[in-house]
Order: structure tokens, then sequence, then C-alpha cells
């Protein structure tokens, strides 16, 4: 099972679209089994205002506003912390679920300088 950072990711775990949820549980048994380590979800569900905040610095995002998957419902993305990993290990992790998954319409972005991951998925497909 995935860890959470806070006992808001915790109450917010049964309240995920079904596909993303399996797509982390995919990449938390992956990292466990490759490199004995469990995944640190650090944000799932996103407020408006969150959001805005989250941006407030951001140049583009003041000029275009735009929902973030982390917004909707029901919640369709996922920030995981990557502190134990490398940033090639992450890399390698996220060519598997994203190869394991292939079809889906889901996407994983990299985040080295935040070392966290964002992985999102468009559609539900298991809803």
């Amino acid at each position: 099972m995935v860890d959470f950072k806070t006992d808001r990711q915790s109450a917010e775990w049964d309240e995920i679209a079904p596909t993303l949820k399996a797509a982390i549980l995919l990449a938390n048994a992956y990292a466990e089994c490759e490199y004995g380590t469990t995944l640190v979800v650090t944000e799932l569900n996103r407020t408006k205002e969150e959001q805005r905040q989250l941006y407030k610095d951001d140049p583009k995002f003041q000029a275009k506003p735009r929902i973030s998957w982390h917004q909707t419902v029901p919640c369709k993305a996922v920030d995981f912390r990557y502190l134990s990993l490398s940033d090639e290990e992450w890399a390698e992790l996220s060519a598997f679920v994203i190869g394991a998954l292939r079809g889906l319409d889901m996407r994983v972005l990299l985040e080295p300088e935040r070392k966290c991951v964002h992985m999102e998925v468009h559609r539900d497909f298991f809803a």
C-alpha cells in the first residue's frame, strides 16, 4: 500500500478515480519490487483556492487560469514525492507504468526540481 503525506490524502483515497488508483497501486508495486521503497502520495484533491495559491507566481497561469486534474470529481491526478529514488529510477518507473497501462489516456510528468512526479488520467476506464 502507498504511504500518504498527511491524513488528508489518506481520507481522499477512496474518492479518487478507479483508473488513477490502479495506476498508483501499479507504480507503488513496481517501486516496492524494484527499489524496496514505498511511494508517498503528497497530493490528490486540490481546491480552486489551493490551485490559485500554488501558481500565484506563474505568469502563464495568471494570464489564463485553468482547472487542474486535481480539481476534477472524482480526482484524476496524483503527486508523489520521490526522495528515495533517483531521477533515472523514476523515469524507469514512469515508463513502466505508461507501458503497462498503454491505451489509457494518461500523462506522467517528472519534476526533478521539486523531487516529485505528477500523474494524471484523462478518462476513467474502470468507473
